[in-house]
């Protein structure tokens, strides 16, 4: 685990760089990103499941309304699960519900459109409506498939996502964005339960 986080930290780190220095020749919003998020399941009995995401970004200004994003991000995207069993000695009709977790690491690729809906453009917040795409690879994966019955779980992952924003200056030089989005994946087969994410978003960048 330690060394997930670590190869995750290097690679947020360099990606930074690399994107730092292309921003000093051109009018581009970058930064880092933190993402706090809650998965639910609409299917199964599985309980809400907490996890997070960290990347780094670069947003450019299409016109003076609409801009576009791109970035990295490395994902712990785990599932709560429930399993019944049969806790009768007698081997009667009595089960019993026994929760479980199913873990997975993704590394992401995110691209999005923002829209600006500040009437004034001189707003000390500005607030974006967000609507994109990500393709995720799944890295590792702790699932039990004889368990829990996963056998179609994907490795190649795709996230839509909507939200919407806030950006407020808080110096001369850096931003700092709230917001929340919501996500839908294809990481079970359909049978399985759709997976939702509710994604809280904090980003710092200049």
């Amino acid at each position: 685990m330690k060394r997930k986080i670590l190869t995750a930290i290097a690679v947020v780190t360099m990606a930074c760089e690399a994107i730092g220095q292309v921003a000093q020749h051109r009018a581009i919003e970058y930064g880092i990103n933190y993402n706090p998020t809650i998965t639910f399941s609409q299917k199964q009995e599985r309980p809400p499941a907490y996890n997070s995401a960290i990347g780094v970004f670069a947003k450019y200004a299409l016109y003076k309304r609409v801009g576009i994003g791109a970035g990295i991000e490395y994902q712990s995207q785990n599932v709560n699960t429930t399993t019944w069993v049969n806790c009768d000695p007698l081997e009667q009709y009595f089960f019993c519900q026994i929760p479980g977790k199913d873990e997975f690491d993704v590394i992401r690729l995110p691209i999005w459109l923002s829209l600006n809906l500040n009437y004034n453009p001189d707003s000390k917040i500005k607030v974006e409506l967000i609507g994109g795409y990500a393709f995720g690879k799944l890295q590792n994966a702790n699932e039990k498939e004889e368990a829990y019955g996963l056998l179609d779980l994907t490795d190649k992952i795709h996230f839509a996502f909507t939200g919407i924003e806030f950006k407020k200056k808080v110096c001369e030089k850096f931003n700092m964005t709230f917001g929340t989005h919501i996500e839908f994946t294809n990481i079970y087969d359909m049978r399985y339960g759709e997976i939702q994410n509710l994604k809280f978003v904090l980003r710092i960048s200049r």
